[in-house]
């Protein structure tokens, strides 16, 4: 069929089923060698290694107490306190000394946060020795603790101490009292007692380096905390601790490695990721900061410290909506936090928000002696345009310090941010002739002049930073950038040439080249650039990105594939990466796909307008446009003032057929931004679905008036006209529009109307213009294609499908009419094409008859009997397949089969294509 517009059975066997006899004294002996072995790890403090030998040992003997017993003290160790409970219980069960399981089974229980239960049902027994009964005492007071029951902890903690005086569990129960009392002089006197009766007690050593820490000495902190490690390596308090002292010490390194191990252990501990959080800013890693305070507020929403950085975070990537989120969060719940109000007021200052940044400012400037801040204030005031009062500010600000460098880059930063460049350049110039090694006021200078294309200003100011720092690599970059810029490309490369000389490791430089290779349309060399960039850093995410989008330019989506899969596996929490195969999938037709990446995005930057929108187009094409709506409200809630997400909003309604909501939408989109085209174009549309004909021919209109060059109004004019049966008024509105704004939809509406009103011939004229100035639209090519086979000219018809096959080899429809062209002029080329598409689409009916006919007319009847009657099954209502059929049958000398199908297909079908020649050859059968 041509495409054109419009038993196994299993042998059953029975297994014998052994059952186990009791432990005989060869299975005790094997579990007592477990046992030893086990023990003997557990003294290596090797826990994971000790639970392998003591399962080994249960295995042999389910009773055996002594290995249930040290199996709950192992899960005690390794943190897991549900399967020590279990253990532990079971130990009681049989017999295990209540003396020695008590205590345990009430550890497992405040492990897993439990401290009712330990209140509940464990008591003091008062046959128990002295000891037990303290342990238990001590137990129940840190149960009480839990439960901010302080008056009663001091009970049980001073009930411990009378039976036994100096119990290390008792006096850290009472250190811990005295911390949530705020005495830390106390807190300090009772741990240094329970450490001088028992020196090596990892709780009272973690809680004492907690105590130096708060205090300050993070020195003698760490020194603590290596003491716990020491004498057990795999404690996570203390491991923590250790990490935690090392970031306030900016001991980065080591902090981040300790981290790294308890984050193996506890991915999702809130405290761990936050300071992990702080060394990857520390580093400049601002993504990998960003994914772990995501991770912070998962677990701890209002964890303000992870706030305050994730805002920061945020600013200093350029993501202001998401900055701003979550500053003023903190502001909020620390408002006298200068520093927070500062940043905030920054962002809000990049958004241009200035009445916000003032109000942010406001509380806290009345009598501030902080110079940046009166800067910041003045700053705003200019945006907002109130000169007189920016210039009270700026001048106490310059005031406060005269001679800052740094002030005088950050008014050229607030006066950029105003759209005051040359007050910006001014400024920025007296920065960096007050010198103070302020090499960040150059840069600035040389960003400004490249932003305003004021290239030899930028190439000047770059020479200036070379030349105060000759060895620096960034300042040579910044120059290699500058002529980049400006076009000098040959400059450019011997500059960035000349950075990888001092510092062959800088980046940058690579990146810089691969750029001016492609300028020089070089792309092999751009990729080795890239390719040589990523030997020096295996994992840069921009270098795997250019190169999946260098293959993609050249049509080799594979490849392309291939280096985005890598950047996901180098980064796994990377935004760009998954936007970028969630995208290809949404193009494959593959929504569920992206959707499932669309979703792990947003789980990591629920805040991101990117991710937001790439969601609600995944979910709108799995055909959820409810949830699609509710994303892209999420959207406008972070860009209220931006007329694209209200579009996005409107295009899920409409897909959702709800007019009426739409159109308030749009509406609203229109009111936001009057000259916005797309948005005016679909609210015309809307209304043509709500039967809304004069508001939409008034859009139509308007647009015609305000956009007299372009072709939307008289394309909608030509929508309107249509649907109320105005056909020829519709095609002289086309083809005005198609006059002004050539595209290929447009040639595609009108080469249809003008084929269904019989202008066929003339209908392929959008076609053919089109393609004259878009010879690589294979799209409208195939149309083309289709309508000259329609129209019988077939040479012509051949000649397109052959050149949309060059740029789509697997294209199923080109492939199938090909076959379907070549038979009809008997050229033995069918054959090929055929079974080419029968590979590729051997579940598509139509094609199944394409290659079922050809065969029959090309002596393989059999063959192709046996095809046209599997697509006869699977396309009945396809009357042109069982017309096929039918000859097949004849030609196979099964009239009678012929006939039954003949008149079948007569009497089901009025009006098919091939309804003479059945009708004809029925009357010969007959």
């Amino acid at each position: 069929m041509k495409y054109l517009p419009f038993k196994l059975s299993a042998k059953r066997c029975t297994l014998a089923v052994l059952l186990a006899l009791g432990p005989t004294a060869v299975t005790a002996q094997q579990a007592d060698r477990y046992l030893r072995n086990a023990e003997d790890y557990l003294a290596r403090q090797d826990y994971q290694a000790a639970v392998i030998e003591l399962k080994n040992a249960l295995q042999q003997d389910p009773r055996h107490v002594q290995a249930r017993y040290l199996l709950g003290q192992a899960y005690l160790e390794q943190g897991d306190g549900a399967a020590a409970e279990k253990e532990i219980a079971r130990a009681l069960e049989l017999g295990l000394a209540r003396a020695e399981g008590i205590p345990l089974l009430g550890r497992a229980y405040l492990m897993q946060g439990e401290a009712d239960k330990v209140l509940d049902q464990i008591q003091i027994d008062k046959h128990a020795d002295a000891r037990t009964q303290a342990l238990v005492h001590a137990l129940r007071g840190d149960a009480q603790l839990r439960t901010e029951s302080i008056s009663a902890a001091r009970q049980s903690y001073d009930a411990a101490l009378e039976l036994r005086p100096d119990l290390p569990e008792a006096l850290l129960g009472l250190a811990r009292l005295a911390l949530v009392a705020g005495d830390e002089e106390q807190a300090r006197a009772y741990v240094n007692r329970a450490l001088a009766q028992a020196p090596d007690n990892i709780d009272a050593l973690v809680f004492k380096g907690d105590l130096l820490y708060r205090s300050g000495d993070a020195d003698a902190a760490l020194e603590v905390f290596r003491r716990a490690q020491a004498i057990k390596p795999g404690n996570f308090t203390a491991l923590l601790g250790k990490a935690i002292a090392e970031v306030r010490l900016r001991k980065f390194d080591s902090a981040a490695e300790d981290l790294g191990r308890v984050l193996e252990r506890a991915p999702d501990h809130p405290m761990a990721n936050y300071f992990y959080a702080v060394v990857l800013f520390q580093q400049q890693q601002l993504d990998a900061a960003e994914n772990a305070l995501h991770k912070v507020l998962v677990q701890a929403p209002g964890h303000v410290q992870s706030l305050l950085l994730l805002g920061v975070t945020n600013y200093l990537q350029g993501e202001l909506e998401q900055a701003e989120y979550y500053l003023s969060q903190f502001v909020t719940a620390v408002p006298d936090h200068t520093t927070g109000r500062k940043v905030l007021a920054s962002v809000y200052i990049k958004l241009k928000q200035a009445d916000q940044a003032i109000a942010t400012l406001d509380v806290i400037a009345d009598q501030s002696a902080d110079a940046q801040l009166l800067a910041l204030l003045g700053t705003a005031h200019l945006q907002r345009g109130d000169n007189e009062t920016a210039t009270e500010y700026l001048q106490r600000a310059v005031e406060l310090a005269p001679n800052t460098a740094a002030l005088r880059a950050q008014l050229a930063l607030g006066r950029l941010a105003s759209g005051e460049a040359e007050a910006a350049v001014s400024d920025l110039e007296m920065a960096v002739d007050l010198g103070q090694d302020m090499p960040m006021a150059d840069i600035l200078l040389v960003h400004t002049h490249l932003r305003q294309q004021a290239f030899d200003k930028a190439i000047a100011a770059a020479q200036n930073l070379v030349k105060k720092h000759p060895d620096n690599p960034m300042a040579l970059n910044l120059l290699g950038v500058s002529h980049a810029n400006a076009g000098n490309l040959d400059a450019a490369e011997r500059q960035f040439e000349k950075v990888l000389q001092t510092d062959p490791g800088y980046t940058a430089a690579y990146a810089g080249l691969a750029q001016v290779a492609l300028g020089q349309a070089r792309p092999e060399a751009a990729k080795q650039h890239y390719l040589d960039l990523l030997e020096v850093d295996a994992k840069h995410l921009g270098a795997m990105l250019a190169l999946a989008r260098l293959a993609d330019s050249n049509g080799d989506r594979e490849t392309a594939m291939v280096w985005i899969n890598k950047a996901r596996q180098a980064k796994p929490e990377a935004i760009e990466p998954m936007l970028l195969l969630a995208n290809h999938h949404l193009t494959a037709g593959e929504p569920l796909k992206a959707l499932t990446l669309a979703r792990t995005a947003y789980d990591l930057r629920p805040q991101r307008p990117l991710v937001l929108t790439l969601l609600g187009r995944a979910q709108m094409a799995a055909g959820d446009p409810n949830s699609a709506q509710a994303t892209f409200r999420e959207l406008i809630g972070l860009q209220p003032a931006a007329p694209e997400p209200l579009l996005l909003l409107a295009q899920a309604q409409i897909n959702d057929k709800q007019w009426r909501a739409a159109a308030e939408t749009l509406t609203q989109a229109v009111t936001l931004d009057k000259g916005n085209v797309p948005a005016r174009l679909l609210l015309g549309r809307v209304n043509i679905e709500l039967e809304q004909y004069r508001q939409a021919t008034e859009i139509a209109t308007q647009l015609q008036q305000d956009r007299p060059t372009q072709g939307a109004g008289y394309e909608l004019e030509g929508d309107v006209h249509l649907v109320q049966g105005r056909v020829e008024q519709a095609i002289e509105a086309y083809r005005s529009a198609f006059a002004k704004t050539k595209s290929a939809d447009l040639a595609a509406k009108l080469h249809r109307i003008l084929r269904q009103t019989g202008r066929s011939q003339e209908a392929l004229q959008p076609l053919q213009a089109w393609l004259q100035q878009h010879p690589d639209d294979a799209h409208v090519r195939l149309q083309l294609a289709m309508a000259y086979q329609g129209l019988g000219e077939l040479d012509k018809a051949i000649d397109h499908y052959l050149q949309t096959l060059a740029s789509e080899p697997d294209n199923v429809v080109v492939l199938n009419n090909l076959a379907w062209s070549f038979q009809e002029q008997g050229d033995k080329r069918a054959v090929e094409y055929a079974e080419r598409v029968y590979r590729l689409a051997a579940d598509r009916p139509a094609v199944v008859d394409t290659v079922g006919w050809i065969f029959v007319q090309n002596g393989r009847l059999n063959r192709g009997l046996e095809l046209l009657q599997a697509a006869k099954i699977r396309a009945p209502h396809i009357p042109g397949i069982a017309y096929h059929l039918a000859v097949a049958f004849d030609q196979a000398g099964r009239q009678q089969e012929a006939k039954k199908t003949l008149q079948r297909l007569l009497r089901d079908f009025e009006r098919f294509d091939e309804r003479q020649a059945a009708q004809q050859l029925l009357e010969r059968l007959d």
